[in-house]
């Protein structure tokens, strides 16, 4: 089954229908730059009006890893995302479970990132361990996710997939995940619920339709 994660999440109503559509995971923006951007206590409000299946992640873009440490206690994050230009080491020193989402324009670059940040010595399946966000302006990014990036926990989003295009995606592609922010919104951070609801749909009849997944994206 395709995991859905649900980025940019400023509201608590929509934790709550993220938990009821069944999105595996909610992401929260730590990152003052973005117009999603949350506090603490707008996260802990999040959190706590997620249904206990979903996993919360949270979103960071060079915070020293003190602060981010601090989040994660605080918002009892699952899962950080470091979006920045954090290395590896910084990415393994994490707790909990921390993941790199690199931004990419090419096949190439996108093989580059996979094997540049494998999943973590004992990370299961059911883990992140890299978001490929394709750059805005790639012609159906989608076409260019690595065969090896099917084999492994491996997120992917760009700005091009959404309700009516994510099916073709699943579909063709098999991803581990696919990420949504912008694609279901009404403004930024706002979720826009027939969009959201489509999109899930989409992505589960795809899921129908496309069988089983293979041995190596199976949890």
């Amino acid at each position: 089954m395709t995991r859905i994660k649900l980025s940019g999440l400023v509201r608590p109503e929509d934790a709550e229908l993220a938990t009821r559509l069944g999105v595996d995971f909610v992401a929260c923006i730590f990152y003052a730059g973005s117009p999603r951007y949350v506090t603490i206590e707008q996260a802990w409000a999040i959190r706590r009006a997620m249904g206990s299946a979903v996993r919360l992640v949270g979103v960071f873009v060079d915070t020293p890893t003190p602060i981010v440490q601090r989040v994660v206690d605080h918002c009892r994050l699952d899962h950080v995302q470091l979006f920045g230009s954090e290395p590896r080491s910084t990415v393994e020193g994490l707790r909990p479970h921390a993941f790199k989402a690199v931004t990419v324009a090419s096949t190439e670059e996108a093989e580059q990132a996979v094997r540049a940040h494998p999943p973590r010595r004992g990370a299961e399946l059911t883990d992140p361990a890299l978001l490929l966000h394709f750059a805005d302006g790639v012609g159906d990014p989608w076409s260019l996710v690595p065969l090896s990036a099917r084999r492994s926990a491996v997120l992917i989003a760009a700005s091009g997939i959404g309700p009516d295009t994510v099916g073709g995606v699943v579909t063709d592609v098999r991803p581990w995940g696919i990420d949504v922010w912008d694609a279901v919104e009404t403004r930024p951070g706002e979720i826009d619920r027939g969009r959201l609801q489509s999109f899930v749909a989409a992505v589960r009849e795809a899921d129908r339709s496309s069988g089983p997944a293979s041995d190596a994206t199976r949890p």
